[in-house]
This record gives structure tokens, C-alpha cells and sequence, in this order.
């Protein structure tokens, strides 16, 4: 069974902890993703992969998706936000600094200091969308 990018999200979602602490005692991104997929078949999301693991390499993360992905390895993540849609961030390019994802944020799915957010597009520093390739995913 191929994996879905929105099941990949809800389990790193569900597992944002235990994610963080395995990267934190790595190095090596491969090692990280080895450990991921062992941990996806163990629970049945995923059946077995086959000749090409790289299947769950191959999703395109963007927007508000890749923001949280980036938010699973680091602290802090300057993006364009909105709570009416990606469109309207890259739009009206309202900028904030990105210090938390919620996991099950109804209203809300990131955080910015003391605001949340709906919709958080990344960016680089000199203020142009990020892509998965950009931050190495």
C-alpha cells in the first residue's frame, strides 16, 4: 500500500516527540528515515516497501505541509502566514516567526509568539517561498 502524504503527516504529527529525540541522536537523515519506515510498517500504516523505499521521499511538501515538516527539526521558522488560506499568505506576505505546531489545532495549526495561525507558508531570508528540495526533503 503507498503511503499518503496526509497519513505521513498524522503519524509525524502524533509522533513529533519521539521524531525529534531520534533526529537529535543522529546525524544521518537516512538513518532517521530507515527508523520512520520501520516504525510505519511496525504499525501497520504502511504494508512493506518495495525495490524503492524512496516512495515517501518522493511527496512533494509544500506550503503549510512542509512548514510543519521543517518545525519537526528545528526551532524556529520565518513563513508568510493567514487564517483564510496559502493563497492569501503568499498574497499579502504577512511575515511571522513560527515557534510552534499543534498537533491538533482546530482554530489554529501554528504558532507565532502569542498568535496562531491557520496557514504558514516557509520562507527564506530574503523573504522567498521555500521548497522541499530547499531544506532537504
Amino acid at each position: 500500500m503507498k503511503i499518503t502524504k496526509k497519513r505521513l503527516f498524522d503519524f509525524c504529527n502524533e509522533n513529533n516527540d519521539a521524531l525529534n529525540e531520534l533526529q537529535s541522536q543522529s546525524d544521518s537523515t537516512g538513518f532517521v528515515l530507515s527508523t520512520l519506515i520501520e516504525q510505519l510498517k511496525d504499525l501497520g500504516v504502511i504494508d512493506k516497501l518495495g525495490d524503492e523505499p524512496s516512495d515517501i521521499e518522493k511527496v512533494e511538501l509544500t506550503g503549510s505541509d512542509l512548514t510543519a515538516q521543517i518545525m519537526i527539526g528545528q526551532r524556529y521558522q520565518a513563513a508568510f502566514v493567514s487564517d483564510k488560506s496559502e493563497d492569501d499568505a503568499l498574497k499579502h506576505k504577512r511575515t511571522a516567526l513560527i515557534d510552534n505546531v499543534y498537533k491538533n489545532g482546530i482554530n489554529e495549526r501554528f504558532r507565532a509568539g502569542l498568535t496562531g495561525w491557520i496557514y504558514a507558508i516557509p520562507i527564506n531570508n530574503q523573504g522567498e517561498p521555500l521548497t522541499a528540495t530547499d531544506v532537504g526533503l
